[in-house]
């Protein structure tokens, strides 16, 4: 449930500094969480360098990416996040009611790297508002 909080927390910060151009065409967002392990390391002399790498990264990346083709099934576009079963299974009672699930196993969208996906869970996040 902290990554989908720290989620809703970086789209109010992408709208507001959004919102501060006049930009003639629209601008989204999308994110992916995923479970799986994840490491890390940076260096302590110059020059200074974090990595993020694992499973974790691979998965959020993948549920990120397939925002386009749910799009496309959806016909629709928008800030969105898509996340896994068991993330979605993680969240309290109140942050499930956000998200809408989306049925893979009769169909050809499929997420890369996770083949063993039946549902997937999104939340399209327009109605999100800077403070």
């Amino acid at each position: 449930h902290v990554a989908y909080e720290l989620a809703l927390e970086f789209i109010t910060a992408f709208n507001e500094e959004r919102n501060k151009f006049d930009y003639n065409k629209p601008l989204h967002c999308a994110m992916g969480i995923g479970e799986g392990e994840v490491e890390s390391y940076y260096t302590n002399s110059y020059p200074i360098e974090y990595d993020l790498f694992g499973r974790g990264i691979v998965i959020a990346t993948r549920y990120e990416q397939i925002r386009k083709a749910l799009f496309h099934k959806l016909e629709t576009t928008g800030t969105i996040i898509v996340i896994q079963k068991d993330v979605y299974d993680s969240l309290t009672e109140d942050m499930q009611k956000d998200f809408k699930s989306y049925d893979l196993s009769n169909c050809v969208i499929k997420v890369r790297d996770d083949s063993e996906a039946q549902i997937l869970y999104y939340r399209l996040t327009d109605e999100i508002k800077s403070s």
